[in-house]
């Protein structure tokens, strides 16, 4: 394998529906690829959750993402996976197939060709099956490059070019032309012909198709004969719908391919039946591709669109990394992929060395780098064809200036740069000092705000500011926390007889408290344990215990917040701090300092405590409060679970957002 190839990162689509025994073979073939720079995305539509634990009891690799979403049909799977990819080159599998070694190796190759093909298919071979019959395949004789709708008969067979069950597309291509037909494929109304419609929409655009011999996967999905009639008749009429939406819309080179269909379905088999002077056997299928067809002419509902529903509008979200502001992403786009009122694209936005020319320059101060590395990511993010775009934080709207201005867009925010200032000493910066640049810098931000259809918040302490020092209009204001998937996040079991545990969490173990919490932990020694997780160096005492490594939203440190009982964080400067939603949703109460958003995160009294900063004996009283009484701590630990349950179920204030985006293009 070139060392180009090695170095390109794919991703890897595969979806499922209740089929947790067969899936684990399609991952054991997917992880043993030569090529090893993926990640695989898991889009799982099952009646339970047993095939989500098949996977976390199998594999531990962390290039594997498993998304659980409630409804039907490959095709919304597919393009959930579209949106939720990291990559360019987007390779996608069934669950009852198994990969060759090389099969990302070989789709990656192909997509990097000169010809530069919109889709590339591969040999699907089907398994023979003693106990079943038919097994679907799709085998070709010859690497075949189609440019054209008029090349399709030199395809496989005359009717696919390949079928979905080896695929692999060009993200960008996917989107322009809109994805998958969600009205065709498996699980929806017209159950067939989806990967062939894909095909014939990228080639309609104008991009090519390959189809290889290099390379394929295992199909073990054998059908019993009544099965395969089925199967049968669902694809004549799929493929039928398909040609007749698409003649439709392109007449002058589709009805030749509508004709070409007829024939390889229908007529060439009556001929065939005919010469062996045996009774033709397609009048079923002929009138499953009639009504196909008549589907396919008569229900368009969308005059632009090449997909019988009109696609979704497309959001991009430009989100900010830095901080706590990367889990804030995480855990919007883990619910916004999923929504299909939108279709959703995230553009990180992470001040990258080397993203601007300008890093070649010496003599630039750093600082001034770094708003020149923000720019030209914010730019690139923007180029795309979105309809709206989200902002995470009003610095990717004022570094992009008119572009970033020029489509509807909703800003979210944590904080404000005034409420910043006040606090920067303690995350080791300056604070503006006014002059012309902290005047500039002041008026971009006014205008980003003030422009934006709707300004989110996550507090009130936030809402203030925009109100009081950039005079963003009240009622295009929204208060909307951060969310976090509340399945996942749940309250541990209390163990009988057992000391209570305090956990802190905060990779900046000075600004966020640590020393004061340490201090505050010496009245409590024997009484207690501490549990803190941090990025910093913390000496080893008695009853503490110190975790490092444990990632945002890690099933390890999902597990330790279960196992704790209390939760603290005496920060010395803070906005909304997720670790708050984190615990509260865990059932801890927390023990929080009267600093940021903290003090309205809480109920005062019911699922906590809110104590003055830098008090080391407030602190350490109401920790012992706690630590003292077990029913107070009961309490407590139920009253927190209710309010995240109230305020921070990432689903609904995800939806919340969404709301406000599609206000946003309904008002433009």
């Amino acid at each position: 394998m070139s060392a180009a190839l090695d170095e390109t990162f794919a991703s890897v689509i595969v979806c499922t529906r209740d089929r947790g025994d067969s899936i684990v073979g399609t991952i054991a073939s997917i992880l043993a690829s030569t090529h090893r720079n993926f990640e695989l995305i898991i889009i799982d539509q099952s009646s339970s959750d047993e095939t989500q634990h098949v996977v976390a009891d199998r594999f531990s690799d962390d290039r594997i993402r498993f998304v659980r979403v409630s409804d039907a049909g490959v095709s919304r799977s597919r393009n959930r996976g579209l949106r939720l990819a990291r990559s360019e080159f987007v390779l996608s599998t069934d669950d009852d197939c198994a990969v060759d070694a090389n099969w990302i190796e070989e789709n990656v190759r192909a997509l990097e060709d000169d010809a530069r093909p919109g889709v590339v298919y591969a040999d699907v071979r089907g398994m023979p099956d003693p106990d079943g019959g038919y097994v679907p395949e799709s085998v070709a004789d010859a690497d075949v490059l189609l440019r054209d709708v008029r090349d399709w008969r030199s395809s496989s067979d005359g009717v696919n070019v390949g079928i979905g069950a080896s695929m692999a597309v060009r993200r960008s291509v996917a989107h322009e032309v809109g994805g998958f037909d969600v009205d065709l494929g498996p699980g929806s109304e017209l159950r067939n012909a989806e990967d062939t419609d894909l095909a014939l929409r990228i080639l309609l655009a104008g991009h090519p198709v390959r189809r290889l011999i290099s390379t394929g996967v295992d199909h073990h999905g054998a059908r019993t004969p009544e099965e395969f009639r089925t199967l049968t008749r669902h694809a004549a009429r799929g493929l039928g719908a398909m040609a007749g939406k698409l003649a439709r819309r392109r007449p002058r080179r589709m009805v030749p391919f509508l004709c070409r269909l007829y024939w390889n379905l229908v007529l060439a088999d009556v001929g065939r039946s005919l010469r062996r002077r045996k009774i033709p056997r397609v009048l079923g299928r002929a009138v499953y591709l009639t009504r196909g067809v008549g589907i396919g002419l008569t229900r368009q509902s969308s005059r632009d669109s090449l997909c019988f529903s009109p696609p979704s509008p497309s959001v991009g979200f430009v989100t900010e990394r830095q901080v706590g502001l990367r889990t804030y992403s995480d855990n919007l786009e883990r619910f916004v992929v999923v929504d299909d009122r939108i279709q959703s694209t995230f553009h990180p936005i992470e001040y990258r060395v080397g993203s601007t020319r300008f890093d070649r320059l010496r003599m630039v101060p750093e600082s001034v780098l770094g708003s020149l590395r923000g720019r030209a990511e914010v730019r690139r993010s923007l180029r795309s064809d979105a309809d709206a775009h989200l902002f995470l934080t009003q610095t990717p709207v004022a570094l992009g200036g008119r572009l970033a201005r020029r489509r509807p867009y909703v800003v979210m925010v944590d904080d404000t740069p005034r409420l910043y200032d006040d606090m920067a000493v303690h995350y080791g910066e300056n604070a503006d000092r006014g002059g012309p640049i902290a005047a500039w810098k002041h008026r971009a931000n006014i205008r980003g705000l003030r422009g934006a259809h709707a300004v989110v918040p996550m507090s009130d302490w936030a809402r203030r500011s925009l109100i009081d020092d950039y005079g963003v209009a009240d009622d295009r204001i929204v208060v909307i926390a951060t969310g976090l998937d509340l399945d996942e996040w749940t309250v541990g079991e209390a163990v009988p007889g057992a000391m209570p545990r305090i956990l802190f969490v905060g990779g900046d173990f000075e600004r966020k408290g640590g020393p004061l919490l340490i201090d505050a932990f010496d009245e409590l020694r024997g009484r207690a344990e501490l549990d803190i997780v941090t990025r910093s160096e913390v000496e080893p005492q008695e009853g503490v215990r110190v975790h490092r490594g444990l990632g945002p939203n890690s099933p390890e440190l999902r597990r330790l917040y279960a196992e704790c009982d209390i939760f603290v964080l005496a920060s010395m400067a803070e906005a909304f701090p997720n670790v708050i939603v984190e615990a509260s949703a865990s059932g801890l109460p927390c023990v929080v300092s009267d600093v940021g958003a903290m003090g309205e995160m809480i109920v005062e009294g019911e699922t906590g405590f809110v104590v003055p900063p830098a008090d080391a004996d407030a602190l350490a009283s109401r920790l012992a409060d706690l630590v003292d009484d077990h029913e107070l701590r009961a309490q407590m630990s139920a009253a927190a679970r209710r309010h995240a349950e109230r305020h921070f179920d990432g689903d609904v204030n995800s939806k919340r957002v969404v709301d406000l985006l599609l206000a946003a293009l309904d008002d433009s």
